[in-house]
């Protein structure tokens, strides 16, 4: 997981502005799960006499989420455009490995 934020703020006695920006990004525990988030805001604070001020904000915020499947398993793993569900991972995995097994090592 990483944050970043930046924050600037200035003005004068009548007028003050800030802004700040937010980055997060964070990496999940099964293959396929991310989140990407951008914040950004702008703040205006004034006044116009003694009696009269206003104040303003405005923000933006986007979040990209990305999840595999929970269900809808095939035997192959790959049910949604190649990317195979969490229950197909943990449903069609052998019960046991056999280390011995040549097939578990194809690269040697």
């Amino acid at each position: 997981m990483s944050n970043t934020s930046a924050t600037i703020s200035g003005g004068t006695d009548k007028l003050s502005i800030t802004a700040t920006v937010g980055y997060t990004t964070e990496e999940g525990y099964a293959p396929g799960n991310d989140l990407k988030k951008i914040n950004a805001s702008v703040g205006f604070n004034g006044s116009i006499s003694d009696k009269m001020s206003f104040r303003s904000s405005v923000m933006y915020s986007n979040t990209d989420f990305a999840s595999p499947p929970l269900n809808g398993a095939t035997g192959g793993g790959a049910a949604f455009g190649g990317v195979p569900s969490l229950y197909a991972n943990f449903l069609y995995s052998p019960g046991n490995y056999n280390i011995n097994d040549e097939k578990l090592f194809p690269f040697e």
